[in-house]
């Protein structure tokens, strides 16, 4: 087990992923680049049920900045606390320039 691991955290970076999970559609696995912070604020204004990000909380954090720049919205709230096991929550309180608030609770594994 501890060979995997040590494998896992020197093997060439990951690319994050994002899993949305919505119970019409199904559960959907989206490869992110640094470039793709419209797909994810597509997913951010979406109606669905769950955000997953696998990756780490500085890559979701840079991706969050990104869309500062290019949408011009600004964060209100954007906190981390701890979730079941070792997975984090990360609630995400977005206000875009037409007043519209996006709120999201974003799970990190």
């Amino acid at each position: 087990m501890r060979w995997m691991k040590l494998i896992e955290r020197y093997s060439l970076v990951k690319r994050p992923t994002l899993r949305v999970m919505n119970p019409r559609v199904g559960t959907s696995i989206i490869p992110l680049d640094i470039g793709d912070d419209q797909l994810f604020f597509q997913y951010l204004t979406n109606k669905i049920h769950s955000l997953h990000f696998e990756g780490t909380e500085n890559q979701l954090k840079t991706i969050i900045n990104k869309l500062q720049d290019t949408k011009g919205c600004t964060v209100q709230k954007m906190r981390m606390s701890a979730g079941r096991g070792r997975e984090k929550l990360m609630l995400l309180h977005l206000k875009l320039a037409d007043n519209v608030e996006i709120r999201r609770l974003i799970k990190l594994s």
